[in-house]
């Protein structure tokens, strides 16, 4: 906030809201996290599965992001929202992209929302972005692999494709779209993709991590290449490449590049 505060000194942020959502493990039983506290297993939090305690309560992280964001979308209490910007880096960006392929149809996508275009007074508010920044693996929308290893098994298996084993929460959308329809809407959805060019870090290790690329940035220069092959990127999408930065959070955050993209709706014309 600081950065685009020094970027953007035209930007009244007083009228910014910075949500931060705590996805607590059962690894944090040994710190953060208290008996009853709502725990995913270790990164199941990023792939949407369903919590593993306390035994009275069924959801996932993205149910919980469909309610933060449902409550930045209610214009009783946010009535000039401009848009909801949802970023997130490493781990969080892995979370940030697979959502943004789940989540479930609702009024605030472009086709949705494209209907309703009498009753709202711009197609621009109630948007939802997506900032994806470094992730160690992505949800690939292709069947086929940039580095293929026939002696890996489940590679288009989620979450690392789209061929089966969708979590609970994606099942019903995906029975109803199908893979064409999920890619679809997924294309259709305003999504940011940052990658540092330092960043060589291997990221996740598992074989099907690996058939993606071998490193972070490997992987997200193969992604946009596989997004080419698909018919280009869409223009709801934008790529980013920053200079001289490898897997550091903050510094993703606070280049040009992250700033422009996480505060899109403030500095829109």
């Amino acid at each position: 906030m600081s950065s685009a505060l020094q970027q953007y000194p035209e930007v009244p942020y007083e009228d910014v809201s910075l949500m931060v959502p705590c996805f607590l493990t059962d690894l944090d039983l040994a710190g953060a996290a208290v008996e009853g506290n709502i725990l995913f297993g270790h990164t199941t939090w990023v792939s949407g599965h369903k919590n593993i305690a306390p035994d009275t309560v069924e959801t996932s992280a993205y149910d919980v992001m469909d309610e933060l964001v449902s409550y930045y979308m209610d214009t009783t209490k946010f009535p000039a929202l401009e848009a909801v910007v949802i970023a997130g880096h490493s781990a969080g960006g892995q979370m940030t992209q697979r959502y943004a392929a789940m989540r479930k149809t609702s009024d605030q996508d472009p086709k949705v929302l494209s209907i309703y275009v009498s009753r709202i007074a711009s197609l621009h508010r109630l948007q939802v972005h997506y900032w994806v920044a470094n992730p160690g693996s992505l949800l690939w929308l292709a069947e086929d692999r940039p580095a293929p290893n026939a002696d890996c098994q489940g590679v288009d298996s989620y979450k690392y494709g789209l061929t089966d084993k969708l979590p609970a929460y994606a099942l019903k959308d995906a029975k109803a779209l199908g893979r064409e329809g999920l890619v679809e809407r997924y294309f259709s959805r305003n999504i940011h993709y940052a990658w540092g060019l330092a960043d060589d870090g291997p990221g996740d290790t598992r074989c099907q991590a690996v058939t993606q690329g071998s490193t972070h940035l490997e992987r997200g220069q193969n992604f946009v290449a596989m997004i080419d092959q698909l018919g280009g990127l869409p223009s709801t999408s934008t790529v980013d490449y920053v200079d001289g930065v490898s897997h550091q959070v903050e510094r993703m955050f606070m280049s040009s590049e992250g700033c422009d993209k996480v505060c899109i709706s403030l500095t829109k014309e």
